[in-house]
């Protein structure tokens, strides 16, 4: 079975393969198999078509963000903040830490391993 581009094992169970979706935690697993009254536990292909059909339609009309839409939308949220160059965006690009850390001896690895955009 494959949603999002991301092909999901037959012989798993649907709730571990639906966490490998970008955007679904367990919690949002767990509520969309509720409402679908599926199983957690159970494989994916023990599901009947029609239950995989409602799955699918489900994650794709209802859950709009998931996958690489999530993914490219956070993208462009710090592309934004960096092209209105703002104070976060300005700390983006430099790859320093943007939520008040303390810089003066704990920043050491943010400065390593930090987001770079070049514009």
């Amino acid at each position: 079975m494959k949603i999002f581009n991301i092909t999901l094992d037959e012989n798993k169970s649907i709730l571990k393969e639906l966490v490998k979706i970008y955007g679904i935690g367990r919690k949002r697993a767990k509520k969309i198999l509720d409402m679908l009254s599926i199983d957690y536990l159970m494989p994916i292909n023990d599901l009947t078509n029609e239950k995989k059909a409602q799955l699918k339609e489900f994650l794709i009309s209802k859950e709009k963000t998931l996958g690489n839409a999530l993914k490219r939308s956070i993208s462009n949220n710090f592309k934004k903040e960096i092209v209105l160059k703002t104070y976060r965006g300005f700390r983006y690009k430099h790859k320093l830490p943007v939520r008040g850390q303390r810089t003066r001896t704990n920043a050491k690895t943010t400065r390593k391993c930090g987001i770079l955009f070049d514009f």
